[in-house]
């Protein structure tokens, strides 16, 4: 059995103002209910109203409907708009059009908009279309197009076609972002996605940037493509493009295509820098296809193509320079090497210098081509030093190369000033300065011209001074005993 009850608003002279009709169905499954609901105003005959205590005012085929056949639920209000629908407790719908609350939820409004749906309590859907808040309790949609939250204590403040699918998340703005994971953050931008378990994480805004499943306290400030890979933590990519991080505790700061795999680790900019899954606590600051593998606590700070394989070790920039020992450094300049075995060394700048295999604890300055190795069949030392020049190589130990060219010294504790094509012939504690000079002996000082002045002549009375005979046959220099 039916009841059609004309809701008359008396006004003025007992004229009635509006002529809406309550329908009360007291005849759902046979059982009786009873609805006290009212309809103010709007379209006469088009809207229903099947719940207790409720209100329609205004507007046009708008409906409150019941929870089931025996629960028509109480306290719902439409306030305008058209064909709006309302089922649950103490929901209401402000305006608009075609907006849904339903599924037996309480405590909901939807303030406007069109085709907007709520299936939460204490959930709020401001304005827009096509949004929907579809499970959970305490959402919010601000407005927007075709965003969805089915979490608890999540939010989507604007934009189109976001998702929130867990619990205290937010998404500001933008198109198409996501967010699969719990107390995390996508501020705006487009196709940005916070994966399954990606926990208190944070992607600001940029697009196709991606924090995947089981990476927390993770954070994307902006870019393009950049990625934050599965099961770290505590890592950042500032911006950029086409950046990876797959390591915990790193971070990327911007530039393109640099990928950090390693732990507590990171690239400050540049294109294409790469530490790899061994370069724990190692920096690359900026440049160009640079490489750090397999080098803990290793840095590069700039440059081009350069590499570092050494723990402890660092290049400071330049082009093409390679590092292969521990605790080495090369400052700058254009291929140079130190390879492996030969710890403790340095190469300060210049270009195709080499500090070679088991020679450790040597230093070159500069210059072009220059070399210190290590040919002999004991243990080598190292500790030697050559300043810049040109081709200039040491062989031996505790030697120094000044500077000049093609100067060899293929002994130990020799030194070479400077000049041109001189060689210690392989002797021990060997000075050389001049040109083209080749040395005779061990424990002598070898040089083109000497120029002594105001030196004593004769005989000589003073033991260890230097002395020339001007007059004997020896002709020379001579120091008296």
């Amino acid at each position: 059995m039916s009841f059609i009850i004309e809701n008359l608003a008396i006004g003025t002279g007992g004229v009635p103002e509006s002529t809406n009709t309550c329908r009360i169905d007291t005849s759902i499954a046979g059982n009786f209910c009873s609805c006290f609901g009212s309809i103010l105003g709007g379209t006469p005959f088009s809207h229903i109203m099947q719940s207790e205590l409720s209100t329609i005012v205004m507007g046009q085929e708008n409906s409150i409907v019941p929870i089931s056949i025996t629960d028509f639920g109480k306290y719902n209000s439409i306030i305008n708009g058209q064909s709006n629908v309302v089922c649950g407790e103490y929901n209401t719908v402000n305006n608009g059009n075609q907006n849904v609350i339903i599924n037996s939820i309480s405590h909901s409004i939807i303030v406007g908009g069109s085709m907007n749906s709520i299936s939460s309590t204490f959930s709020i859907i401001g304005s827009g279309d096509l949004n929907a808040i579809q499970s959970g309790m305490y959402n919010l949609i601000g407005s927007g197009q075709a965003n969805q939250v089915s979490g608890d204590f999540s939010s989507i403040v604007g934009g189109g076609n976001n998702i929130i699918e867990q619990n205290y998340s937010t998404i500001g703005s933008g198109n198409t972002n996501r967010i699969s994971s719990n107390y995390s953050f996508i501020g705006g931008g487009v196709n940005n996605n916070l994966c399954l378990g990606s926990d208190y994480s944070i992607i600001i805004g940029g697009i196709n940037n991606c924090i995947f499943d089981n990476s927390t306290n993770n954070a994307i400030g902006g870019g393009c493509a950049n990625n934050i890979c599965s099961n770290l933590s505590n890592s950042i990519i500032l911006g950029g493009f086409t950046n990876f991080i797959n390591d915990s505790n790193s971070f990327i700061l911007g530039g393109t295509e640099n990928n950090v795999s390693s732990l507590n680790s990171g690239v400050l900019g540049g294109s294409g820098n790469v530490l790899n899954s061994n370069a724990v606590n190692s920096f690359i600051g900026g440049g160009a296809v640079n490489n750090i593998i397999d080098a803990n606590d290793a840095s590069i700070g700039g440059g081009q193509r350069n590499v570092v394989n050494a723990p402890f070790s660092s290049i400071g920039g330049g082009n093409n320079n390679n590092i292969a020992s521990i605790q080495s450094i090369i400052g700058g300049g254009f291929t140079n090497t130190i390879t492996i075995n030969s710890d403790s060394s340095a190469i300060i700048g210049g270009s195709n210098n080499r500090i070679l295999d088991c020679s450790p604890n040597n230093f070159i300055g500069g210059g072009l081509n220059n070399t210190i190795s290590f040919v002999g069949s004991g243990a080598n030392t190292g500790f030697n030093a050559i300043g810049g020049g040109e081709n200039n190589v040491i062989l031996g130990d505790f030697s120094v190369i000044l500077g000049g060219f093609s100067n060899t010294i293929s002994g130990d504790f020799s030194t070479i000033l400077g000049g041109n094509n001189n060689n210690d012939n392989g002797f021990n504690d060997v000075g050389i300065f001049g040109n083209n000079i080749t040395a005779v002996a061990p424990d002598t000082f070898h040089a083109n011209n000497y120029v002594v002045t105001n030196m004593p002549s004769g005989a000589g009375t003073v033991i260890n001074q230097f002395y020339w005979n001007p007059v004997g046959t020896d002709r020379g220099v001579y120091i008296q005993f």
